[in-house]
């Protein structure tokens, strides 16, 4: 994914596996950077400081699991 410049990034993505624009928890799946743990009991959004990663002048690879409940 292009970026601006160089600088702290964080990436989110979410996956509507079931296509009808809705978040469904027990069947869509959510990705952050640094693959952050989350569990059931606790659904709050992971702090930046958990997801950024630094991008340089270069080409940056970062791997981003999808998790699903």
């Amino acid at each position: 994914m292009p970026v601006p410049e160089a600088g702290t990034f964080a990436i989110a993505a979410r996956h509507d596996a079931n296509d009808n624009g809705k978040t469904d928890i027990t069947k869509d799946g959510g990705a952050m950077s640094n693959n952050p743990s989350i569990n059931i009991f606790d659904l709050g959004k992971p702090s930046y400081r958990k997801t950024r990663f630094e991008v340089g002048g270069g080409v940056t690879s970062i791997s981003i699991r999808m998790r699903y409940f």
